[in-house]
């Protein structure tokens, strides 16, 4: 599967709206030295434009949206606060971060 088709179909199934139009933001690497089989690869797309209501799913509960200007980054996962606001800012990222098993990053391998 096409990985914009998979994000289009990720959104109508997980959140419950349709999007045609998506835009790729940055391309993150999640990698677990203690743990590789839980390595990821996560391609984080953008839209402003959706029909239907962000309804919740199976991973998440009840979606809450945000003005860009407003995220609580204190909130996201201490990995996700390295490349967001990058990404918000309209610069396409690619990172690769390794991870301990809680999640919390040991470093950035790579950035570009």
């Amino acid at each position: 599967e096409v990985v914009t088709a998979s994000a289009i179909r990720e959104l109508r199934d997980e959140w419950g709206v349709e999007a045609s139009s998506l835009m790729q933001i940055a391309v993150i690497g999640f990698l677990f030295p203690s743990a590789p089989e839980k390595n990821l690869e996560c391609h984080v797309f953008w839209t402003t434009q959706w029909r239907g209501e962000p309804r919740g799913g199976k991973e998440i509960e009840t979606p809450t949206l945000f003005p860009v200007s407003a995220l609580p980054l204190d909130q996201l996962p201490p990995a996700d606060r390295l490349w967001l606001p990058e990404a918000l800012s309209g610069r396409f990222v690619e990172m690769s971060i390794e991870l301990n098993s809680d999640f919390t990053p040991i470093r950035v391998l790579e950035q570009s």
